[in-house]
């Protein structure tokens, strides 16, 4: 009696064992099965950003480009409402240009491109060293004559008489003069100089 006792009460606990073990096997499963499914969508939801991410990468790409050629587009109406002033022929002529090197009686600059814009307005344009660059070279007499023009806001200035030797490498220069072949002989050189107050 003792002993099928002990039996049913072994049995009972194997078949709990075997219930628990089944039970644990089952959540087992089900976290498996739930961590999957997290996973799935988790990677449904990566490709979807990636996807988001490649699409809005080309809309910047597409905006960029019209923007590119649009402002491509206003350079070239800007270009064509330029008059630009023709320096070259005979006669007296102005020419203006920053000076790149200085020697005995001569100098070099690169010409700065000046014209009128459609609406009146002023333009001036220099090419940066380098780049398609109009190099000139400048000759002049002992009695040539020099002036220097100081700005302090870069939009008055004041003159004075100057000489050349305030001619330097970098300074802006207006020269009056004619061609003789291809270097311009100079009558007049007016130096600019911005000097900033402070």
């Amino acid at each position: 009696m003792k002993r099928k006792y002990r039996y049913k009460i072994l049995a009972v606990m194997i078949a709990a064992g075997f219930t628990i073990m089944g039970g644990c096997g089952d959540e087992k499963d089900m976290s498996g099965h739930m961590e999957d499914t997290f996973l799935e969508d988790a990677m449904e939801e990566e490709i979807g950003n990636g996807k988001e991410e490649r699409e809005e990468k080309a809309l910047e790409d597409a905006m960029e480009e019209k923007v590119g050629m649009e402002s491509k587009e206003e350079d070239q109406d800007a270009g064509s409402m330029v008059v630009w002033d023709d320096v070259t022929g005979e006669g007296i002529k102005t020419v203006e240009g920053e000076v790149r090197d200085i020697a005995d009686g001569s100098f070099v600059i690169s010409q700065i491109y000046t014209g009128t814009m459609e609406n009146d307005e002023l333009i001036a344009v220099m090419p940066l060293e380098g780049e398609e660059e109009n190099l000139i070279t400048v000759n002049y007499s002992n009695d040539v004559k020099v002036t220097v023009r100081i700005s302090t806001d870069g939009m008055t200035s004041t003159e004075r008489v100057g000489s050349i030797e305030e001619l330097e490498e970098g300074s802006n220069v207006t020269l009056t003069g004619s061609w003789e072949g291809d270097c311009f002989r100079a009558d007049t050189i007016s130096v600019f100089i911005l000097a900033f107050n402070g």
